[in-house]
């Protein structure tokens, strides 16, 4: 009992490392504006509305700190591999957005690309923000080579595509009468998991890191992944017509359950020799959805 009141969600000690997510927020968007460009002067305010519509930049944010985590080193010249990990995240709540697929009219509050503008627009903008995503990153990898090497870049591929949440968007669209929370978790392992995951493991290969932290990171990685879609499914009324994870438990066990996956993803940060204290707040105010 001790240990579950010592790693529930706790808030930010004087605010600093949220201020410090705040920053790097920051330094993503400014990087976003002045990158997202296309020829065609529709295409660029399609792909900006999507990409510059008050998200989170979780997963910038966990790629730069795990790298620091690890490295002990300023992540700022890392900027465009975080911005490119953003517009590949965008990309796919744009696709997953379309009537399609999961046929949402609304994206944070506002019309989602495709009810703002046109199917057509919001496809090439998604198609548009997953090359140039790549494009980013590579050419950080090319120009400015991190410690670790192009193995980062292999996990981002590897997070997009079938093995990852390309796959994971098929299996939520073609699986049928869902029975059990664990189906549900193999679909959101990789549809929502895999890129959120695979940006912890890029900072953490960049960072150099060792076997042993990468496979603790990976075990965080899948932890905090279902604590965030838990929440998403306990924030979000709109969805209760959905198999989400409050078809199969009470609001109250969904709860209990968060609490149990936080301590489990932290006990993972414990076994690793790393200045872990920004993932651990990261995971913290995911927890609570304070991010």
């Amino acid at each position: 009992m001790q240990d579950k009141q010592n790693l529930a969600p706790q808030p930010p000690k004087g605010g600093v490392l949220k201020d410090k997510f705040l920053k790097q927020k920051n330094l993503i968007e400014n990087f976003l504006q002045k990158n997202i460009k296309s020829i065609s002067p529709k295409l660029e305010e399609v792909m900006k509305y999507a990409c510059l519509n008050g998200g989170k930049r979780l997963r910038g944010i966990l790629f730069l700190n795990t790298f620091e985590a690890i490295s002990q080193k300023d992540s700022e010249t890392l900027i465009p591999i975080a911005s490119g990990i953003e517009c590949i995240h965008t990309m796919s709540l744009i696709h997953d957005d379309l009537p399609c697929m999961d046929n949402d009219d609304f994206r944070r509050g506002k019309a989602s690309a495709h009810k703002a503008f046109n199917e057509a627009e919001a496809l090439l903008a998604g198609d548009a923000l997953l090359a140039d995503g790549l494009a980013m990153i590579f050419k950080a990898f090319l120009t400015s080579p991190p410690l670790g090497g192009w193995g980062a870049f292999e996990i981002i591929i590897e997070a997009i595509g079938s093995l990852g949440m390309t796959g994971g968007q098929s299996l939520d669209i073609n699986t049928k009468n869902i029975s059990n929370i664990k189906q549900i978790e193999e679909i959101h392992k990789y549809k929502t998991g895999a890129l959120l995951k695979a940006s912890i493991l890029c900072g953490a290969i960049t960072a150099n890191a060792n076997d042993f932290q990468i496979k603790a990171l990976k075990n965080y990685g899948e932890k905090i992944g279902l604590i965030f879609q838990i929440r998403d499914d306990i924030l979000d009324i709109d969805k209760q017509e959905e198999i989400t994870y409050l078809r199969f438990m009470t609001k109250e066990k969904a709860e209990e359950l968060i609490l149990e996956l936080l301590i489990q993803a932290k006990n993972y940060l414990k076994e690793i020799n790393i200045n872990s204290q920004a993932l651990f707040e990261i995971a913290d105010l995911i927890a609570k959805r304070d991010f």
